[in-house]
């Protein structure tokens, strides 16, 4: 019962990273089977265990004999394994944040879309979704929502999380953008096209909106 606990104990932190991705979009839990999702989950747990292997070097003032059944042992104890705990979910957090900082933007999309290059192939997004990269960047823009003949203008504000199936927007400014685009006739610089629903999303020229609208002397943007 106690080596089953210190197991769960050692694979719990790779849960808890495949947790903190999803949420943060990037390893969505609909584009994997449970099969992956357990494969990932051990995957990520093995840098948690590393440190935590140095971790219990460090405290035995020999990193040269630190090992998994020292470890094992270690955590075995309540107070050891409350420590391990708290260890183990820090950890976690600071493999998130190499994991989107660094590893995956400048390892792993880096080397797939070399690879990619060499087949003449278009490369890949650093998101896992194009909805993610359209309309996730921290900066607002003035957008043209058309579902079927009705057309929608404003400046998103809030959509759906990137895990949701569902692709919802939240629209701000709705009149004063229609106004300063039919006015002004702002051109448009890219389009998302969800070629399921048939719903296209235009993204207006942020440069040009924003010079037409101080010159329509809008006081809002």
């Amino acid at each position: 019962m106690e080596n089953l606990l210190a197991y769960i104990l050692l694979l719990a932190p790779g849960l808890v990273v495949m947790l903190i991705n999803e949420r943060a979009g990037s390893h969505p839990a609909s584009k994997y089977t449970n099969t992956e999702k357990i494969v990932m989950a051990v995957l990520f747990s093995v840098p948690v265990f590393i440190l935590n292997l140095v971790l219990l070097g460090f405290k035995n003032r020999n990193i040269g004999e630190a090992s998994a059944t020292g470890l094992l042992i270690e955590i075995q104890s309540l107070g050891n394994l409350l420590f391990y705990s708290i260890t183990s979910i820090l950890f976690s957090f600071l493999v998130c944040l190499c994991w989107h900082t660094f590893v995956k933007r400048e390892l792993v999309v880096d080397f797939i879309n070399k690879l990619r290059k060499t087949g003449d192939k278009a490369e890949v997004n650093e998101g896992n979704l194009v909805w993610e990269d359209a309309f996730h960047g921290a900066e607002r823009q003035a957008v043209r929502v058309t579902i079927k003949d009705a057309r929608f203008y404003g400046s998103p504000v809030n959509m759906s999380e990137i895990i949701s199936d569902e692709r919802c927007l939240l629209l701000d400014d709705s009149e004063i953008i229609r106004d300063i685009v039919e006015r002004y006739n702002i051109p448009v610089k890219k389009v998302y096209v969800d070629t399921k629903s048939g719903v296209a999303v235009e993204i207006f020229d942020s440069n040009k909106f924003v010079e037409a609208y101080y010159r329509g002397r809008y006081i809002k943007y």
